[in-house]
C-alpha cells in the first residue's frame, strides 16, 4: 500500500513537516488567533475521507470532517468550545484514525452546488434548499416577469453563465468577482450598484450600462445562493444595492424589487 502522507496548513501558510509536534503549534496559533482555519488532508484517503478541518467562529470551533467515493461526498460538522477537542481529534486523524460521528451534523446539503436540468429551467427542486426555503416567492422562480431575478433575458442568461462557470471550476471562492466575471464574458462595461447614482444626466447616458450592470448583479446575488446556499456580505450588498438602482430606475417594478430586498437583507450571509 501506498505510503500515506499528510499536508497540514492554514489560510496563512503550508505547515511542514507534518508531525504531531507541529501539529500542537499549529493548534497553538489557531487559539491565539494568529490563524482562524487549519485543514488537515490525508493521500491516500483514510477510510474515504480526504481531509479533516477546523475554522474559529465567534468563540466556536467548527470542525468538519469530510468522505468522499468518486464523485458522491458527505460531509460532517461538529462545534465544541474546546481547542483541546480539537486538536485531539487531529491527532487521530494523523494516526489513520477517524472520529465517532455519533453527534455530528451531516451538512452535505450545505456543501452541494444545485444546477438548473436545462430543459426544466428555474426550478425549486434543482435550487438549494435553504434558496428553497427562505425564498419562498414565486417571484424566483418566474423566467418571465422583467422584475425577477432570472425573469429578464440579461437576468437569466447571467444564470447560465455562473452555473456554467461554477461547474467546471470547482475552487471559485471569490463569488464577488462574479459580476465582473459575466460582464467582461458579454464585453460589457460593469458600472458597480455600490456607486448608485440618481443623476438623471449620468443615467440617461448611461441607461443601457447601468440595467445590464444592475441585472446581472441581482441574477449572481440570488444565483450564488440558489446554486450554492450561501452568500457573502459584499455580494449581499452590492445586489441590495442593484435592486435599489432598478427601483428608482422603474418604478413600476417597485414593489417586486422592494420584496426581494427585504428577503435578501433577512438572509444571513456567511461571513456576518
Amino acid at each position: 500500500m501506498k505510503e500515506r502522507v499528510f499536508e497540514l496548513f492554514n489560510e496563512h501558510e503550508m505547515i511542514e513537516p507534518v508531525t504531531a509536534e507541529t501539529l500542537t503549534k499549529a493548534f497553538e496559533g489557531l487559539d491565539q488567533g494568529k490563524s482562524h482555519i487549519l485543514i488537515l488532508e490525508a493521500t491516500p484517503l483514510i477510510e474515504k475521507s480526504p481531509f479533516i478541518q477546523v475554522a474559529w467562529e465567534k468563540g466556536i470551533y467548527v470542525v468538519e470532517i469530510q468522505f468522499k467515493d468518486g464523485k458522491q461526498f458527505q460531509q460532517f460538522r461538529k462545534k465544541t468550545e474546546d481547542v483541546r477537542e480539537c486538536h485531539e481529534l487531529f491527532q487521530s486523524y494523523l494516526s489513520g484514525k477517524l472520529p465517532e460521528l455519533s453527534g455530528w451534523q451531516d451538512v452535505t446539503a450545505e456543501i452541494i452546488y444545485y444546477y438548473d436540468d436545462e430543459e426544466e429551467g428555474v426550478a425549486k427542486k434543482t435550487s438549494h434548499p435553504f434558496f428553497v426555503h427562505h425564498f419562498t416567492h414565486e417571484l424566483y422562480y418566474d423566467i418571465i416577469d422583467d422584475y425577477a431575478p432570472f425573469g429578464n433575458d440579461t437576468g437569466n442568461d447571467s444564470l447560465r453563465m455562473i452555473e456554467d462557470h461554477l461547474a467546471k471550476e470547482e475552487d471559485v471562492e471569490d463569488f464577488d468577482s462574479l459580476p465582473v466575471y459575466v460582464a467582461n464574458s458579454w464585453k460589457i462595461e460593469y458600472l458597480d450598484p455600490m456607486k448608485m447614482t440618481d443623476d438623471p444626466d449620468l443615467i440617461s447616458k448611461n441607461e443601457q450600462m447601468i440595467f445590464e450592470s444592475c441585472q446581472l448583479t441581482i441574477a449572481v446575488g440570488f444565483g450564488v445562493i440558489k446554486i450554492t446556499g450561501g452568500i457573502d456580505s459584499l455580494l449581499k450588498e452590492r445586489t441590495i444595492c442593484a435592486l435599489a438602482q432598478m427601483s428608482t430606475l422603474l418604478p413600476d417594478g417597485k414593489e417586486a424589487y422592494q420584496l426581494q430586498i427585504d428577503d435578501l437583507k433577512k438572509f444571513q450571509a456567511y461571513d456576518e
